[in-house]
Order: structure tokens, then sequence, then C-alpha cells
């Protein structure tokens, strides 16, 4: 199997709030074993990175 990976940034919107990252983790844990996918997700104040990879369908 090929291995692919998407890195992408993105912004908060205005009514997030730090405790959301709790919820966004618990999510991505489940979403991603169940699409067998692994990731990153960093979080700096501003933006969020994240970096998914698996195979092209899944990361898709």
């Amino acid at each position: 199997m090929l291995l692919v990976r998407l890195i992408y940034a993105s912004q908060p919107s205005e009514s997030f709030k730090l405790e959301d990252i709790e919820k966004i983790v618990v999510s991505a844990r489940q979403n991603n074993v169940a699409k067998a996918v692994t990731g990153l997700l960093d979080f700096n104040q501003h933006y969020f990175l994240q970096c998914l990879a698996g195979s092209r369908s899944s990361v898709n």
C-alpha cells in the first residue's frame, strides 16, 4: 500500500474555546482508527496545523 500525506493549516472559528481541543482529539482518535489513518494536530493559539497519513482513499 502506498501512503500519502496531507498537510494543511487552518484558523479556529470565533466561537472556538480551548476546551474544544479535547473534543477534537477524541473525535479524531475514533475517526482515524476507523479510517486507518494516522495524524498530527498542532495548535499555537492562532492556527491549527494538521497532517494526515494513510492510503489515498482513506486520506481523501
